[in-house]
């Protein structure tokens, strides 16, 4: 595909999601979940729609998000999830392309329907096959 890395990014931003978790809740896309001695969780609202994304690898890709339940953003104990945590920290480092396994393919709508929940610029999907060598047929 031609590109050239030139950094190294590591996700600990969390003033940044201390912002957009106050943000996405004050607009109503998120509320917060008291658990009983554990703190206060906040979780997305998923809506249901029909999400398209053209992966640059496998072509157009369509979800459904009613099969989507509401998505947890932050734990109890303050840890941002994975799925926000890569929407937030990509988005604030402009990346364009996000390559990855196919492994992660369930895992595009939640963060699509993030990123415009954000207003944050969708990046480019790319999933490719995993493969695995003869050696670890065992595993």
């Amino acid at each position: 595909m031609g590109f050239n890395w030139d950094e190294l990014y590591y996700q600990s931003r969390d003033s940044i999601y201390t912002g957009i978790r106050r943000k996405i809740i004050k607009n109503g896309k998120a509320y917060i979940e008291k658990t009983e001695g554990k703190g206060e969780a906040v979780i997305f609202k998923v809506l249901p729609e029909k999400i398209k994304v053209n992966d640059l690898i496998r072509g157009e890709i369509e979800f459904d998000t009613e099969v989507i339940k509401d998505q947890v953003l932050i734990k109890s104990d303050g840890t941002p999830t994975y799925n926000f945590a890569c929407v937030v920290d990509d988005a604030a480092m402009n990346i364009t392309h996000v390559i990855r396994g196919d492994d992660h393919i369930s895992n595009t709508p939640k963060q699509v329907i993030l990123y415009k929940a954000l207003g944050f610029e969708l990046p480019k999907f790319a999933h490719l096959r995993l493969f695995y060598p003869k050696r670890a047929a065992g595993f």
